[in-house]
């Protein structure tokens, strides 16, 4: 109901941009909601990709190619051709990747970390509205993994907090 709730946000705002009904335009209606969710998570998911790549070390081209092969050599693609939970999953889990690894960077230079764990909760928590199945487990094993790694109160709450709104508006 959560992503219905977000989608329902995109055909507004393509209501107000003068967009046609749905009703009257089922073929760009359709077009619309499948590039706002499941074309916009595979973008994501190459992006971040490329950007974990980057992150580890690899050069650019050696990024580009570990980018292309998600999103050439796999299912995602295939995925995107429909309003998709699993795509949109991965876009939302390959997010969250990164924003570990930046985590780990600023605990390393002892950085504030503020926004970076509401990002998230933010995402764990969309991720946990997204597939039923994998959303719990993910969200449990990150707060397994923020207790290990922050190793404080704090941080567990600031990342609670930023879960909260979506899992109380899932439930």
């Amino acid at each position: 109901a959560v992503i219905s709730l977000l989608m329902a946000g995109v055909y507004q705002l393509w209501q107000w941009c003068g967009g046609p009904t749905a009703a009257q335009r089922p073929d760009l209606f359709c077009l619309l909601m499948t590039l706002a969710t499941s074309g916009l998570a595979f973008v994501v998911a190459v992006l971040c990709t490329w950007r974990l790549g980057r992150l580890a070390g690899l050069s650019p081209a050696w990024s580009v190619a570990l980018a292309a092969s998600l999103g050439l050599a796999t299912v995602a693609l295939p995925y995107t051709r429909h309003v998709n939970n699993h795509i949109m999953f991965l876009g939302v889990a390959m997010a969250l990747m990164v924003g570990l690894q930046y985590l780990a960077k600023a605990a390393q230079a002892g950085d504030r970390t503020v926004w970076l764990l509401v990002g998230l909760g933010t995402l764990a928590g969309l991720g946990y509205n997204l597939d039923l199945g994998t959303g719990p487990m993910l969200l449990l094993c990150l707060t397994v993994l923020l207790v290990f790694r922050c190793r404080r109160l704090v941080p567990l709450v600031i990342f609670g907090l930023a879960t909260l709104p979506w899992l109380a508006t899932h439930h």
